[in-house]
């Protein structure tokens, strides 16, 4: 018997078939139609992986459909010359700011994400592979299972997604990609654009070489970034300088500045310090399993200034108790993966006790030293004095946030 998901998708399929072919039907309302039969169909994602597996290897076609990449792993469902209904599955993948080359909507079918929307505003040529402009922040919010979004292509619905668990479940009808709308662009904050896809293979397999024991060979002296720098397009370097493991980052503002003088080199560092931290903060949470932590981290991530990021946690954690929210989580992030200690089975409350009751670096180290050891402590202090710091002064986070 054919999965309900399976049978449900293609029903909804054929529905929205029928609407597309009828006489009234306007090719600019597709997203709209998408929307209303997503928000009306009770479809489930009750299917396991080896009926997956099935129902994919039974039609080879749809690997191949699946080239645009979408999630971690993109399953179609449906599709005929004018659209195609996927289960997108996210595990650790968080997307970048980004609008689309489609109309559509999707549906959350399992887990939740932290989404942002935007506008940005430019003077710039749509065709310039590289924009400068204002991304404006419009709204933030927790999507949850039922919860559905209208997709309009172009630079009308430019968002991000954080997922939370692992995996999300998203289920997207959208027409194919469009001519009418230009590349698929990404939003860097908090002033640029770039084409998404374009020769971003060969930016991220430069960032591997150079991070890899190859790196060795390198100097990475102002000789090295001017070579390194000398060829590359601006979309390209805001995309490889926050991937650099080993970097100067005084050589690489002064030969940028060279480059392309002072106000554009000021804002293309701006905007690679911003994408440094967040894949940092994207990178930190792998490993960590707990909802309440990757909320935390993805509200982190999401909000613009410190007052927004705690109505944001009360409002998606209205039962929690947080004296305060940042401090407990950049603690969290400390204990779990700056610092050499093996940490299980303590609550993120539990965890922080130390850092909120202490008021001095020392009493912080006592506090420590009585729940993990003396030689914890002292392998780790460096470490620990670096985090005490970006503890207080929110350092970690504070690029993230308008000054």
């Amino acid at each position: 018997m054919m999965n309900n998901l399976i049978s449900q998708a293609a029903a909804l399929g054929e529905k929205i078939n029928l609407i597309t072919q009828g006489a009234a039907y306007n090719e600019s309302d597709f997203s709209k139609i998408a929307f209303s039969e997503l928000e009306k169909s009770n479809i489930k994602y009750d299917i396991n992986g080896n009926e997956l597996l099935a129902y994919q290897l039974n039609d080879l076609s749809r690997l191949a459909h699946n080239k645009e990449n979408f999630s971690d792993f993109p399953i179609i469902l449906f599709k005929n010359d004018d659209f195609i209904i996927q289960a997108l599955h996210w595990y650790e993948a968080s997307t970048s700011i980004h609008d689309h080359r489609f109309d559509g909507a999707f549906k959350v079918l399992k887990g939740s994400s932290i989404e942002t929307t935007y506008d940005f505003e430019t003077s710039d040529d749509s065709s310039s592979r590289t924009q400068s402009g204002t991304l404006v922040k419009r709204r933030i919010r927790h999507l949850q299972v039922g919860d559905t979004c209208e997709i309009n292509g172009g630079n009308r619905y430019i968002h991000s997604l954080f997922h939370i668990e692992s995996p999300s479940i998203t289920l997207i009808i959208r027409t194919h990609s469009k001519d009418c709308y230009p590349a698929q662009r990404d939003y860097h904050a908090p002033s640029l654009s770039s084409e998404c896809f374009y020769q971003i293979a060969e930016t991220n397999k430069l960032a591997a070489i150079i991070n890899s024991d190859a790196g060795r060979l390198f100097s990475f002296n102002k000789e090295f970034y001017q070579q390194l720098f000398v060829d590359l397009e601006k979309f390209q370097l805001i995309r490889l300088i926050p991937m650099l493991v080993k970097k100067n980052d005084n050589l690489i503002k002064e030969v940028l500045i060279n480059k392309y003088g002072e106000h554009e080199a000021a804002e293309i560092i701006k905007v690679t310090e911003l994408a440094h931290c967040r894949r940092q903060l994207n990178f930190l949470r792998r490993g960590i399993t707990d909802y309440e932590s990757r909320l935390i981290i993805a509200v982190m991530i999401n909000s613009s200034t410190r007052a927004e990021t705690v109505q944001l946690l009360k409002d998606v954690l209205p039962n929690a108790v947080f004296e305060d929210e940042i401090s407990k989580v950049i603690e969290y992030m400390v204990k779990h993966r700056w610092v050499p200690i093996t940490i299980e089975g303590d609550s993120i409350a539990d965890i922080i006790t130390a850092a909120v009751s202490a008021t001095t670096i020392d009493e912080y180290f006592t506090l420590l030293v009585e729940d993990f050891g003396t030689e914890a402590i002292e392998t780790g202090r460096k470490m620990l004095e670096k985090a005490w710091h970006q503890l207080t002064t929110d350092k970690t986070i504070s690029l993230l946030w308008e000054q």
